[in-house]
């Protein structure tokens, strides 16, 4: 049947020559009848991995660290596990979108990926994208985490005159 778990596969060779039993067939192999019947079992992983993140969804004012938990699922008893996880990062301006989405081809060491913005005086938003690829070649479709980030201090202005007054005034 079709899909993941563990299967038996049943293999038969047969010379197709007449003999009789303790006859010495092709190829070396003695057997009754010149038939061998072998079987085995393996497993089949057709399930692709799942790669899911924990990072915040506002405006942060620090650097960020997406978190990723990877699995590759068991499915009727069966599992390859997973071999990697690629990412790649597009920073533009806020408000932005990137021209091109980038591709993962970064490989991930460990589970997580550090955002820190490093333009002084520009807030930034990030698209990160990732993917995962199991034992058995399974490729993830490729997730995209938009990520602000915001280290700019707000600044205030006015127009006033400066200096004392007496009186009122009126900031509009």
């Amino acid at each position: 049947t079709a899909g993941d778990g563990v299967k038996t596969v049943y293999v038969q060779f047969m010379d197709g020559a007449e003999h009789t039993p303790g006859d010495v067939c092709s190829g070396n192999i003695s057997v009754s009848n010149a038939t061998v019947n072998i079987n085995d079992t393996i497993g089949f992983d057709v399930t692709k991995p799942n790669t899911t993140h924990a990072a915040p969804t506002t405006w942060q004012k620090d650097d960020v660290d997406v978190v990723l938990t990877i699995q590759d699922p068991t499915v009727n008893s069966v599992s390859s596990g997973v071999n990697l996880t690629e990412y790649c990062i597009d920073q533009v301006a806020v408000g932005a979108t990137p021209a091109v989405d980038c591709v993962p081809n970064l490989t991930l060491t460990g589970n997580t990926i550090t955002l820190d913005q490093t333009l002084a005086g520009f807030a930034h938003e990030y698209f990160v994208r990732y993917a995962s690829t199991d034992n058995a070649g399974n490729l993830q479709d490729t997730v995209t985490e938009h990520i602000k980030i915001d280290k700019i201090l707000p600044t205030t202005s006015d127009d006033t005159i400066g200096g004392w007054l007496s009186g009122s005034l009126t900031v509009g």
